[in-house]
């Protein structure tokens, strides 16, 4: 099953399940999420997430920072009713925005209210966006958006050096995801996990 084939809660569910089945490393990866926003020592953190999906690493993120102000961004009206349920516990400090991410509107409203975020964070999801270009896009925006001392973390399916996916272009090597974070500005950066099909890379705004 596709995110695209997701057409209810009872659907985002299903969906969910078959990708921890099919990618037992994620529970790991959302604990290298949450350990990058801790190290940011920040008292209340505001963290923004890239294609929220079903909430499933808002939830991670919220139970382990209770005091991040959590805000998710999804294209998908299923999957973000599917986060709406699952984030319920923490429904103050959680807000969802049905947006696509191809679009300008989001970022400029952002802009436009001063809203600026120590952490943003993205698993499984950017390669989704189109190929290269999508990714790269991304990158620059979410640098904008990052506060002083801010983390951006990516944690996304890879490709080996060399490989090629005609049909998954958005899946880039490790290098190239490092190399695009360096050239918008990202200090400090680094892969800092390769497990289960994922890369993790990381960049700050200093």
């Amino acid at each position: 099953m596709s995110f695209k084939d997701v057409k209810n809660v009872a659907a985002a569910t299903e969906y969910i399940a078959s990708l921890n089945e099919r990618w037992p490393a994620r529970t790991a990866i959302m604990d290298l999420i949450l350990k990058q926003v801790r190290q940011l020592d920040v008292e209340k953190p505001r963290v923004l997430e890239f294609c929220c999906g079903a909430g499933v690493l808002g939830n991670h993120l919220l139970a382990g920072l209770p005091d991040a102000q959590y805000i998710g961004i999804d294209q998908s009206d299923p999957l973000l009713n599917a986060a709406k349920e699952t984030l319920a516990p923490f429904a103050p400090r959680v807000t969802l925005l049905q947006r696509d991410l191809n679009q300008d509107e989001w970022h400029e409203k952002f802009h436009a209210d001063g809203h600026f975020f120590d952490a943003i964070v993205s698993m499984q999801s950017l390669h989704d966006l189109g190929g290269e270009l999508e990714v790269r896009r991304i990158y620059q925006l979410a640098h904008s958006l990052l506060r002083l001392n801010g983390c951006f973390v990516n944690a996304d399916l890879i490709v080996e050096p060399g490989a090629a996916l005609p049909k998954n272009p958005g899946r880039l090597t490790v290098d190239r995801h490092l190399q695009l974070l360096t050239h918008h500005g990202y200090q400090n950066v680094s892969c800092i996990a390769q497990l289960g099909g994922f890369g993790v890379v990381v960049g700050k705004r200093n």
